[in-house]
């Protein structure tokens, strides 16, 4: 399975795992009866990440050539009233969330790798 072959790359790279973060896209091609299993990954009932999962639904082919927000707005609506996924944690899905999670994690990293760097870029102050 490819997505067993990431993830062991993924722990590879990053033993400690606190820089690997999951991203599901694609939910509107899930096989029908396979939801469950998808919305226990992102619940991180299997294979359970530091950082946690987030699911993404990407544009289709007809959509690229619609304005952004529009774009983000079907994604929106996607979370909001399509199940199953309209039951997983707004924290977890979509572009808005998606995009300040990471702008937390990294604010995480710089506020936690700084001072290395400035004791290094300085090595006689304290």
């Amino acid at each position: 399975m490819l997505t067993q072959e990431i993830l062991e790359k993924a722990e590879e790279m990053d033993p400690e795992g606190i820089r690997t973060l999951g991203v599901l896209t694609k939910p509107d091609l899930v096989d029908k009866g396979a939801e469950k299993n998808v919305i226990d990954l992102v619940e991180g009932k299997f294979h359970q990440l530091k950082l946690g999962w987030h699911m993404l639904r990407n544009a289709g082919q007809a959509e690229l050539d619609k304005p952004i927000t529009e774009r983000q707005a079907t994604g929106r609506s996607f979370f909001e009233q399509k199940s199953p996924w309209n039951t997983l944690d707004k924290d977890k899905v979509g572009i808005d969330s998606f995009r300040s999670r990471l702008q937390e994690i990294l604010a995480g990293h710089i506020r936690r790798e700084f001072p290395k760097v400035r004791s290094s870029a300085n090595p006689n102050q304290e």
